[in-house]
């Protein structure tokens, strides 16, 4: 079995299954050969919620998480559910602590409640023996002036309340790995792809840049456009996901990244070019020293895993789910 492939009769639980990630995840672990469940709170109900294979659950509610997990009987727990910080309208500590704090520690407590006692539904698994968890990180939890390119074994010196609550998280699932539990951590550095929440660079990028036909030109404005950043696709970290999933170590945290780094400025040659237009750009903070984001990824290429879409293919996407294919 590689680190892409599911046992037979295996079954697959994404938490946060509507989301960016989360409905990625429930692609990718299909492709892998898993039964595939949907979690989603009810906040996160909309189009990409409904169909089959989605449940909704009230994680306040122990008793039906507890029932829920232990019906799903899963091999694997992808967890994205949470709050993914400026990119959803900048919350404060308390919304942060509750969304990627809390209710991580809520589903590790519920698995750690079912690996006790045998399943009553029979599942496949040993009795005691657990699913995998996979607890969604980011990149961030290593600060603004890491190592270049940054091994997981960094310092870890989260800036803000958003990279403060992942590693918060981070330090919950280790606590959970201390106690017996299969739990591994992803920690994703600049994902891109199409429904991109806002917030990000290449959101920013393209809510200005596709309002141009194709042939035209558009007004772009940025911040700044010397940092240099990790970009990898949002397919690609659903990917990896479920290979940690399959493959990772217990306790230990994976980087998922390209291991290549693009500046600001290339990212916005890059999509002049896949896009089909000209953009007359300008920047609000032309003295910016930027900074730079770049992986290691060497512990996940070591469990079988590659980045297969480039930065172009990302691009392409991101412009095909607005008006139709673009071919770069």
């Amino acid at each position: 079995m590689t680190a892409a492939e599911a046992p037979a009769g295996a079954r697959l639980v994404v938490t946060g299954a509507a989301g960016f990630l989360g409905a990625r995840v429930m692609a990718a672990a299909r492709r892998a050969g898993f039964d595939a469940l949907g979690v989603v709170r009810d906040c996160e109900l909309g189009e990409a919620a409904t169909g089959d294979g989605i449940e909704v659950l009230d994680w306040t509610d122990e008793q039906a998480r507890r029932r829920l997990f232990e019906r799903a009987a899963a091999t694997v727990i992808v967890h994205c559910a949470g709050h993914n910080g400026r990119f959803g309208g900048a919350p404060d500590a308390a919304v942060l602590q509750a969304a990627n704090v809390e209710l991580t520690g809520a589903l590790l407590d519920t698995v750690a409640a079912l690996r006790s006692r045998p399943s009553a539904v029979g599942s496949h698994r040993a009795v005691g023996s657990g699913p995998a968890v996979v607890v969604l990180s980011s990149a961030s939890v290593y600060g603004l002036q890491p190592p270049v390119p940054t091994p997981e074994a960094a310092p870890l010196a989260p800036v803000g309340a958003y990279a403060a609550s992942k590693l918060a998280a981070e330090e919950v699932c280790r606590a959970a790995a201390s106690c017996g539990l299969h739990v591994v951590i992803g920690r994703p550095f600049n994902v891109i792809g199409p429904g991109e929440p806002p917030g990000s660079v290449t959101a920013t990028l393209t809510s200005q840049a596709l309002l141009a036909p194709r042939g035209g030109r558009a007004a772009v404005r940025l911040r700044e456009t010397v940092s240099v950043r990790d970009f990898v696709d949002a397919d690609d970290v659903a990917e990896a996901l479920v290979a940690l999933g399959c493959a990772g170590e217990t306790g230990a945290a994976y980087n998922i990244c390209s291991g290549r780094g693009v500046s600001v400025a290339e990212l916005v040659r890059r999509a002049s070019t896949v896009w089909q237009r000209e953009f007359d750009l300008s920047v609000a903070e032309p003295q910016a020293a930027g900074t730079v984001s770049i992986g290691d990824p060497a512990a996940l290429l070591a469990l079988g895993w590659r980045a297969r879409r480039t930065l172009d293919d990302s691009l392409a996407a991101i412009a095909a789910q607005a008006e139709g294919p673009v071919v770069p």
